[in-house]
């Protein structure tokens, strides 16, 4: 998601975790008038990582709309841990997250957001996300999750869940609940004979101005 101003990044999808990559390229920015043997600034980059704590083995994942590029990461001496042919995709479904819960992962426009899809039988007490790389993680007054860091604050915004009951969607009222690291969802009355689904909105508004229409995602560990 690469900014109009001075920020760039990736959201990228593990196993059992999503990692948020921040770069500053402001610094990049001024070394185009730097001297050619005049060694160019470092580029800040930070990484929060949330953990899917308790998470079912990942079985498989299912990319749609996939980036016409690629990118090859071959680092360090360990072949085991090189990838090549990374695409990016814009929206991806993540299967059996937890017991008769799924993810969907999508980029939309301006908007980076994941679903939870709550499927009858579920118990969502066992959605729990432990999270590391932040200064402080808290709620704010409405209802958003921020994450503070030296780049600037990520935010996911309030929840939104609902249902689809005979052809209306029916609100469900559901909040962040933070102790210490880690995040749970409580979520209020709902029927449980109909899927539920969960949006969180990924939100850099306070680190860069603008995102890119992919999002990355490999089978290593």
């Amino acid at each position: 998601f690469p900014s109009h101003d001075r920020g760039s990044g990736k959201w990228w999808l593990l196993k059992d975790r999503m990692l948020y990559h921040m770069q500053d390229l402001s610094a990049m920015h001024s070394s185009h008038e730097l001297p050619l043997n005049e060694t160019p600034p470092s580029i800040k980059q930070h990484i929060i990582e949330v953990k899917f704590l308790n998470a079912l083995p990942y079985t498989t994942s299912e990319g749609e709309r996939k980036t016409a590029h690629y990118q090859n990461y071959f680092i360090g001496k360990d072949s085991s841990r090189w990838a090549s042919g990374v695409y990016g995709y814009g929206k991806v479904l993540r299967k059996s997250l937890y017991n008769h819960i799924d993810m969907v992962f999508e980029q939309t426009e301006n908007r980076h957001e994941y679903s939870y899809i709550v499927h009858p039988g579920a118990n969502t007490d066992e959605i729990r996300l432990q999270y590391s790389g932040h200064e402080v993680l808290r709620t704010n007054r409405q209802g958003d999750l921020i994450m503070a860091t030296e780049l600037g604050n990520v935010s996911e915004e309030k929840l939104v869940a609902y249902q689809e009951l005979n052809g209306s969607r029916v609100p469900v009222k559901c909040a962040f609940e933070v102790e210490g690291d880690e995040v749970r969802l409580k979520i209020g009355k709902y029927d449980k004979n109909f899927d539920l689904v969960i949006d969180p909105v990924l939100v850099f508004a306070t680190y860069n101005g603008a995102f890119s229409d992919n999002l990355g995602y490999r089978d290593w560990e």
